[in-house]
């Protein structure tokens, strides 16, 4: 600890303390320090004074208030301590830590390994940074919320209008949009944190809620959640040989005991992700061994765990023999129609600036029985990064990268280029790329028949909403269809 003269800089003295956490000044100049489970008094010499033990592991301290309380946030139950400066009686405790789920006001996630923050004015008014929930709040002195301000989407953002259409999932944020027509239209606010779950997206499935996490390539997880909270209750693993596991115990744990092993072994790409999941809870691979396949969600045991089986998988899509040989990195099935969209590289079709890992220069549109309807080279110079469908049916849509900025373009589903859309002024110049298979998300409100899109602007880490209008004015040709001709 060294101690400085707040004019010249020069420093007045030094101590040493084993592992500090946080420090603060009192108004006679004293440093009061947390470290361990205890913060303690020092005088600018490093004379030691009081002390206040049994704290779970103190990270924050603040004085204020009109007599300058001493407020000590513990980082290990979320709580903010209020104690008097003079005799370091308690008075009062505040707050609690956040558990996966629905976000309080009163409930904080803070780093264990750093990042718990208070600041407390003069009136007594408690300023948290609740850095795992992205927002900062401000309190009264009893506690009762005053104001509150969060940072920025975070990215993959994800909407399933069979959820709700106003939720937005994004890693393992969820948050509310207003889409009503009004001045408040567009804003958003954080709703829960499924920290813990790294999720990729939530499926409606039987009335029961589920979050699907595509990790590594090797390793699907399954969560189930609710009002209470979640818990791991599936999984399918290729990591060693290929096994499903579902939570017949309840313990949330994988074990082998609770593994269903097949014979094979199988991989998709991490980042691509050649990998889905529909709305039954049906798992696709895009690029089993240049093959999509099918892993059907065949029901739920009697804890309500879904229930997978790697044998029971069915290859809808053979590998590519005619002449487009697809390479398949990122599909996603229409909600409406069940028809299949998959991106990838074609021989047929090479662009001068094609992802080494991801995308691909040709989208491929086929019926839920695999058969082949259209081909859809990507024009423009560069390839693009992911493909996306609308829930309506009647739209799909790719995402592409290049320079500092993205943008997207959304077509009909007979191939018909809509519209682009990019940035606007309020992104800045610089916007950043979209850079995986999960960074692009469509869908058509319900309410208003609106049609949004959600785009990852990685440089950020925020997501970017599209909104198009006015696509009735979308004219055809005479006939009323507009279809290329399906290629062999």
């Amino acid at each position: 600890m060294q101690v400085h003269d707040k004019d010249s800089g020069a420093m007045r003295s030094s101590f040493l303390l084993a592992a500090p956490t946080a420090v603060a000044a009192d108004a006679r100049g004293h440093a009061w320090i947390a470290h361990g489970d205890r913060v303690s008094e020092f005088a600018a010499d490093g004379k030691a004074g009081r002390t206040i033990a049994g704290l779970d592991k103190p990270g924050a301290l603040a004085f204020g208030g009109s007599d300058g309380a001493l407020h000590v946030a513990e980082t290990g139950t979320g709580r903010v301590l209020v104690y008097d400066a003079k005799t370091l009686k308690q008075r009062r405790s505040l707050f609690g830590a956040a558990k996966p789920g629905p976000m309080s006001d009163t409930a904080f996630l803070w780093p264990l390994a750093g990042g718990t923050s208070i600041a407390v004015d003069a009136q007594g008014r408690i300023t948290v940074a609740d850095v795992g929930n992205h927002r900062v709040l401000t309190f009264s002195p009893e506690g009762e919320l005053l104001r509150q301000r969060y940072s920025e989407m975070q990215m993959a953002p994800m909407v399933d209008p069979a959820v709700d259409p106003d939720l937005v999932l994004s890693h393992n944020m969820e948050y509310r949009v207003d889409y009503r027509p009004g001045k408040d239209h567009g804003r958003w606010r954080p709703v829960a944190n499924w920290y813990g779950a790294n999720s990729t997206l939530r499926r409606k499935i039987d009335g029961r809620h589920y979050l699907f996490a595509v990790t590594n390539g090797k390793r699907i997880e399954v969560r189930e959640i609710g009002d209470q909270g979640m818990r791991l209750c599936a999984a399918l693993l290729a990591e060693e040989g290929l096994k499903t596991w579902a939570d017949r115990d309840g313990d949330g744990a994988i074990t082998d005991d609770e593994c269903t092993r097949s014979d094979g072994a199988g991989d998709y790409a991490a980042l691509s992700p050649g990998v889905w999941i529909d709305q039954r809870g049906d798992l696709w691979i895009g690029n089993w061994a240049g093959a999509t396949v099918r892993v059907p969600m065949l029901g739920f045991d009697l804890g309500k765990n879904p229930l997978y089986d790697w044998s029971k998988r069915v290859t809808v899509i053979a590998r590519d023999e005619t002449p487009w040989a697809m390479d398949v990195r990122n599909l996603r099935i229409d909600p409406a129609s069940g028809d299949i969209y998959r991106l990838g590289y074609s021989p047929r079709h090479v662009l001068p600036n094609q992802w080494f890992w991801m995308g691909g220069s040709v989208v491929e549109r086929l019926a839920a029985d695999g058969k082949r309807v259209s081909m859809f080279p990507i024009h423009g110079g560069d390839a693009a990064v992911v493909v996306a469908t609308d829930s309506d049916g009647q739209f799909f849509y790719t995402g592409h990268s290049g320079g500092d900025q993205h943008w997207i373009r959304m077509y009909t589903s007979d191939g018909l280029l809509v519209t682009t859309c990019r940035m606007g002024g309020p992104s800045g110049p610089s916007g950043g790329w979209m850079d995986h298979g999960l960074s692009l998300s469509a869908f058509t409100h319900p309410a208003t028949g609106v049609h949004y899109a959600y785009a990852e602007e990685v440089y950020w880490g925020k997501a970017i909403r599209y909104r198009i209008d006015d696509l009735a004015t979308l004219e055809r040709p005479p006939g009323g269809t507009f279809a290329w001709k399906a290629a062999p």
